[in-house]
C-alpha cells in the first residue's frame, strides 16, 4: 500500500491484541506476533516480565481476567511452565524452544478466528454465500490446545480440496469481486499482488516441483528394481517376473502414499490461501482504513527510530510502540537481549 502523506504518531493507531495488527498488514501470523501478544499481556498487568536473558524470559503470572480466547491460551501456554514450589512459585522460565511450529500454527488459527469476528462483514447478511462458508465453520470450531490442530489441519485441507475443483468457478467468481474492491480501495493492488498473486504462484510451483521429483524417485526406484531383479535372475535363478511383480507392487504402494501425502499437504495450504483470500476479499470497509492506518504507523517506525534489530528488553523503554511495531514488521528479527 502506498504511503501517500507521512504522519507522525504519537501512539499507536489502534490498542487491540498486535497479532491483529499482523494480520491486517501482513494477512500472516508468526512468531513475532505471539511475542508481540506476550508483551502486550505484560502492559495489561496479566503478567510481569521480570527478566530477558539470553535464551529464556522469566515470567511472573499475575491474573487471567479480561483475557480473549487467544490471549487464554497464551495464559494456558505459560501455565505448562510455571514453577509449581518454593519461591519461584508462579513463576515461568520461557525458552524459545518451548514455542514450536504447531505452537504458531495453532494460535495463527486463533488469530484468524478473531479477525474474522472483528473485521468480517455480518454472517447474517452474508451467511447465505456459499463461499462464506469455511470461514463460518472456522470461526466456531472450538478449540482447547494445540490437540485440535489435525482436525484444523483437515478443515483447511478440504477447503483447499473443495476449492480445487471448483477452481474455475471460484476464478470467475472472485476475480469481479476482487476488482471492485481495487476500484474501491486502489492502494489493495498491492496488498493483492504482494500476499496473494505471489503466495498462489509459490505453492503452485512448489506443489509441481514436489509432484516431479516424487515422479523422478519413484521411476529410478522402479529401474533399479527391475534391473536387480534381472541380475538375481541370472546369478541365482530366481523368477525374475515374480521378484518384478513384487517391485512394481511396492512401487505401487510408495507412489500412492507419496502422491496421497504430496496433495493432502499441497491441499493444505491451498485451504489456508483460500481461507485468508475469501477473509481479505469480504473484509468491511473498517479492516481497510485499519490496514492503512497500520501501514502508515510502520512506515513511520522504519523511517524515524532504530528499533529494526532492538531486542525485546526494549519494550521497556518504548513500551506499546515496540510490540505494535513488532507485529506489524518494522522489527524483523526477535531477540531477548
Amino acid at each position: 500500500m502506498s504511503i501517500k502523506e507521512e504522519e507522525f504518531y504519537i501512539e499507536p493507531p489502534y490498542k487491540y491484541r498486535p497479532s491483529i495488527a499482523q494480520y491486517l498488514t501482513e494477512l500472516d501470523v508468526n512468531e513475532r506476533a505471539f511475542f508481540a501478544d506476550l508483551l502486550h499481556l505484560d502492559r495489561k498487568k496479566n503478567i510481569n516480565i521480570e527478566r530477558y536473558e539470553k535464551d529464556r524470559l522469566i515470567i511472573r503470572l499475575i491474573s487471567d481476567k479480561d483475557l480473549t480466547d487467544s490471549e487464554i491460551y497464551l495464559w494456558q501456554f505459560l501455565k505448562r511452565f510455571e514453577k509449581k514450589r518454593g519461591k519461584k512459585r508462579g513463576l515461568v522460565e520461557l525458552r524459545r524452544e518451548h514455542i514450536t511450529k504447531s505452537t504458531i500454527e495453532y494460535y495463527a488459527f486463533l488469530v484468524r478466528k478473531n479477525y474474522i469476528r472483528k473485521f468480517y462483514l455480518h454472517f447474517t447478511r452474508s451467511f447465505s454465500l456459499i463461499w462464506l462458508f469455511p470461514l463460518f465453520l472456522i470461526s466456531k470450531i472450538p478449540t482447547k490446545s494445540e490437540n485440535y490442530l489435525p482436525l484444523i489441519k483437515f478443515c483447511y485441507a478440504i477447503f483447499g480440496f473443495i476449492a480445487g475443483l471448483l477452481n474455475t468457478a471460484l476464478f470467475f467468481l472472485f476475480i469481479p469481486c476482487g476488482l471492485l474492491k481495487i476500484i474501491r480501495s486502489p492502494a489493495e493492488l498491492r496488498t493483492l499482488l504482494r500476499r496473494f498473486v505471489l503466495r498462489y504462484l509459490k505453492i503452485t510451483v512448489i506443489f509441481f516441483l514436489v509432484l516431479a521429483g516424487a515422479w523422478v524417485i519413484t521411476n529410478v526406484a522402479l529401474f533399479v528394481g527391475s534391473g536387480l531383479s534381472a541380475l538375481l535372475e541370472q546369478y541365482s535363478g530366481t523368477d525374475a517376473a515374480a521378484i518384478f511383480s513384487i517391485v512394481l507392487l511396492l512401487w505401487i504402494f510408495v507412489t500412492s502414499i507419496s502422491l496421497i501425502l504430496v496433495f493432502a499437504v499441497f491441499f493444505y495450504f491451498f485451504g489456508v490461501f483460500i481461507v485468508d483470500f475469501i477473509t481479505w476479499l469480504f473484509e468491511n470497509k473498517r479492516a481497510l482504513q485499519h490496514r492503512e492506518q497500520w501501514l502508515k504507523f510502520k512506515a513511520f517506525i522504519c523511517d524515524y527510530s532504530a528499533l529494526e534489530d532492538k531486542p525485546l528488553k526494549y519494550y521497556e523503554l518504548w513500551d506499546e510502540f515496540y510490540y505494535y511495531a513488532l507485529a506489524v514488521g518494522a522489527i524483523k528479527r526477535i531477540k531477548f537481549t
